[in-house]
């Protein structure tokens, strides 16, 4: 074996064994391939703070590759140098470049955001300890709850100043400024919040928008947990009676919004005026609509007299007909009802009299005074001698009848010594003897006589409640009425026509009985704020008898006399009423009228305060003496939320924008501050301590 001494590149020197055969040039390659190249470490760079500074983003052990911006960097890199701070309290040892890096406002942004987030998480966790152990009962509830959510600014501040005593690095002089920073930081939004709401309170009553949503407030406070429910129950309210506006409390039906008016109708001369005259604009809406139907004298004189021509000329045509009608059908009629019924003295007194009056007197002399009259008629015409001489005998015998000197029988006696041969002169004879023998008592054939008869059929029929005898009677009366039809047609359209006629008259009669029922006696003699409503409304209650009373008539129904938009003129007025008293019974209640006005009197200074304020803030301490002298100064100039609240209550429809207005969300401003409220008041704390955490 051959050895040969070798260079490395390196400057190192080896030595190689090699068979004797291999020259020195396959020697020196061989060595060459078995030499190892050293690996190239890369350094990490130095990174400095005041210079570029990027990284890539990361999740747990997976490099994205993703470049961030600078700036993110620097802000991860302060947050993370934050958070080892707060880890060690602020005795973290510093490293190289963490002045520098800290120097930079990006970093700065990054350690607030540590702050921030350690501050809530504290935050959280002081609420549950301290939520739980007032519901343990460990500590007293209240304690609990303060420990849970501060809520004054001496407690944020206290909260402000602990934080940054404690997370503070440095020597006792930084941490002091640091905790006063804090103690500032911490009282900072709360005072603010104060002064915010104390400018919102001074503003709000002065904008119409203000004061309408302070008296939304109002309502849905005073409504309660229904105050959905109760604008609903307004958005359909209707108006039963036009031009009746119901109230909200009527429209509603919700007892504290009836107690909300009856204790501001105490407590604001204002609105009680107001609320007296919307009643008596409701009252005289519901008289005016009980007499469109009842109508006024000139309507009513226009109604009998526009009958009265609708009907006279047929009338005038059957009391001048000459014609004669034949009753004895209805006669006939009459008697075969009383026959079958002789025990019904209610069915047989009625119908008795009503065959007496289809027939007239006709006496002896009034008799003898006709025949009297006939023959001497006859005595005009042609005939002999000795005819002329029997009618004028016979005439002798009928004036002693008409001077009462003799009886009929005598008469006839006397009748049957006289003859004649002429066929005129033995009718003229036999006509005479026909007067004679004549009854005291003869039908009436005169239509204008059986006219009177059927009107007196009317009035037995409207004062009957008997179904059985006004059946009787309808059938007597049509009976009639056919009989003077059939000689005289005008009389059919006369009746027609009054009873067409009638009915305006009918419905005033009516509209006028439910118009005095509503109105009391004092009424037609001055005015009065008083309505009968529960005389009204048993008069509703038992419409068809006040019907038959106005009318006459027994068998009088107000639903046949009224028109639909009548009837629902006459029931909207009992509703309108009811709904009225329903919300007068709803304000009263239980305890007294006093306790209840006091009680509603300090719940409305509770909720809307002097200027709008909540009474428990405005009348603090420290505001108080400020608010109660500007509240003073404001005066009248404020008091449009009580009007607002005002005409709320009395119109239903400006209640609805009220509330709607209550219930609208603050603008983007305010909510972007509300969503941000929950991160400034730890952020105010701890950017003291931010500062700090670069020394």
């Amino acid at each position: 074996m051959a050895k040969y001494q070798i260079t490395a590149p390196d400057g190192a020197n080896y030595e190689i064994e090699a068979p004797d055969s291999a020259t020195e040039q396959e020697v020196l390659s061989y060595a060459q391939s078995q030499w190892q190249q050293p690996q190239q470490v890369e350094q990490p760079k130095k990174i400095d703070p005041t210079q570029g500074f990027k990284t890539t983003l990361q999740f747990g052990p997976l490099d994205t590759g993703v470049e961030l911006p600078e700036s993110v960097s620097v802000g991860l890199a302060g947050m993370g140098k934050r958070f080892r701070d707060i880890g060690t309290l602020g005795a973290a040892p510093a490293q190289s470049g963490d002045t520098q890096l800290m120097a930079r406002p990006a970093a700065t942004v990054g350690a607030i955001g540590a702050d921030l987030a350690t501050a809530l998480a504290g935050g959280r966790a002081l609420a549950g300890i301290g939520g739980a152990m007032g519901r343990a009962g460990a500590i007293p509830a209240a304690i609990g709850r303060s420990l849970a959510m501060p809520k004054t600014a001496i407690q944020a501040g206290l909260g402000g100043l602990g934080y940054g005593l404690a997370t503070t690095q440095g020597d006792i002089t930084d941490r002091a400024t640091a905790g006063a920073f804090g103690l500032a930081g911490g009282m900072a939004l709360p005072t603010l919040q104060a002064a915010g709401r104390v400018t919102k309170a001074l503003v709000r009553p002065l904008t119409k928008t203000g004061q309408q949503k302070i008296a939304g407030e109002i309502l849905q406070r005073f409504a309660g947990q229904n105050a959905d429910d109760l604008m609903r129950a307004a958005q359909q309210a209707p108006e039963l009676v036009p031009g009746s506006v119901p109230t909200l409390a009527e429209a509603t039906g919700n007892q504290g919004i009836a107690t909300l008016q009856a204790g501001l109708t105490t407590a604001e001369p204002t609105f009680a005026n107001a609320l007296a005259q919307r009643q008596a604009a409701q009252r005289a809406a519901r008289m005016a609509s009980l007499q469109s139907i009842a109508g006024d004298d000139v309507a009513r004189q226009a109604a009998i007299q526009a009958r009265k021509q609708a009907s006279a000329q047929a009338y005038a045509q059957v009391s001048k007909s000459s014609a004669l009608a034949d009753p004895a059908r209805t006669v006939n009629l009459i008697d075969r009802i009383v026959q079958t019924n002789p025990a019904n003295k209610a069915l047989v007194t009625p119908l008795q009299q009503i065959r007496e009056s289809l027939f007239e007197p006709y006496p002896l002399v009034e008799r003898g005074s006709d025949a009297w009259s006939n023959l001497t008629a006859t005595l005009g015409k042609r005939m002999s001698s000795s005819d002329s001489q029997a009618i004028r005998d016979a005439r002798v015998v009928m004036d002693r009848i008409r001077k009462g000197s003799i009886d009929s029988a005598e008469a006839l006696s006397q009748l049957k010594g006289i003859t004649a041969t002429s066929k005129t002169a033995q009718e003229a004879i036999e006509s005479a003897k026909g007067f004679i023998k004549t009854p005291d008592f003869v039908l009436r054939q005169s239509p204008q006589h059986l006219k009177s008869a059927v009107d007196n059929i009317k009035t037995l029929m409207a004062n009957q409640d008997n179904k059985t005898i006004l059946r009787e009677l309808q059938t007597v009366k049509k009976s009639l009425s056919h009989q003077i039809s059939k000689v005289e047609p005008a009389y059919l359209q006369a009746e027609k026509a009054f009873a067409k006629g009638s009915i305006p008259i009918n419905q005033m009669d009516i509209g006028q009985a439910l118009a005095n029922k509503l109105a009391p006696g004092l009424a037609d003699f001055g005015a009065t704020t008083r309505e009968t409503a529960a005389t009204y409304g048993a008069a509703m209650r038992n419409a068809d008898e006040l019907a038959r009373k106005a009318l006459g008539f027994k068998r009088a129904k107000i639903e046949n006399v009224l028109t639909p938009d009548q009837m629902r003129s006459a029931t909207g007025v009992a509703q309108d009423l009811a709904r009225k008293a329903f919300s007068e019974d709803l304000a009263r209640g239980l305890g007294s009228n006093t306790a209840k006005n006091l009680a509603t009197k300090n719940l409305l200074r509770q909720v809307a305060g002097p200027l709008g304020l909540p009474e428990s803030f405005a009348e603090s301490q420290f505001l108080g003496p400020i608010v109660k002298p500007i509240d003073w100064v404001y005066g009248n100039m404020a008091g449009g939320a009580m009007d607002a609240l005002s005409q709320s209550l009395l119109d239903p429809r400006i209640a609805q924008q009220a509330v709607a207005a209550a219930s609208q969300g603050p603008g983007l401003l305010g909510r972007g501050y509300i969503a941000a409220q929950p991160w400034l008041s730890p952020a105010l704390m701890t950017i003291p301590a931010s500062f700090q955490s670069g020394q």
